[in-house]
């Protein structure tokens, strides 16, 4: 019974995620944001440009880099492998979904950490995905913002658990 516990409070939040992203969804249509690179349609050029970035020729007559494109590797190649088993339209609806789901995943694990009551827990974390600013953010997503809502809570709970128990692997 335990398990079916544990499981029930994570699946609330995959379900408040995938009837987002079900609802959202057009198939072979691509979500474009903020943004204008698209790493999915030509992964080697920009994975050159990224590892080349602080002068970027394709620019007009070429410029300094002042959108740090640099900043792109890990996601240009976690796009990549996304793209290995998922079709190119698809790939930046997966990246983002898959983010705001993360980012929910966090806020229940980082206050279950902190109030250690898995029923504010998993409000706090519905809250989090589900109030009108965020999804505003995501109907136009722009990608800093994305990461950024996914990675916190993940910060958070890892500085918290370094802090607690001081080894190098938190």
């Amino acid at each position: 019974m335990s398990l079916l516990k544990k499981i029930f409070f994570l699946s609330l939040i995959l379900l408040s995620s995938g009837i987002l992203f079900f609802i959202n969804y057009k198939s072979e249509t691509y979500l474009i944001g903020w943004d204008n690179l698209f790493p999915e349609f030509n992964f080697k050029e920009n994975i050159t440009r990224t590892l080349f970035s602080s002068w970027q020729h394709y620019r007009g007559l070429g410029a300094l880099d002042n959108f740090s494109h640099a900043a792109n590797l890990i996601h240009d190649l976690y796009r990549f492998f996304i793209s290995l088993f998922f079709p190119i339209s698809f790939v930046r609806w997966f990246f983002v979904f898959s983010l705001y789901f993360l980012g929910g995943l966090g806020q229940y694990l980082l206050l279950k950490k902190i109030i250690k009551n898995k029923f504010i827990s998993i409000l706090s974390a519905l809250f989090y995905l589900l109030n009108f600013y965020i999804i505003q953010q995501f109907f136009l997503p722009f990608e800093p913002f994305v990461i950024h809502f996914s990675a916190l809570p993940w910060l958070f709970l890892s500085l918290l658990n370094f802090l607690q128990k001081k080894e190098k692997k938190d």
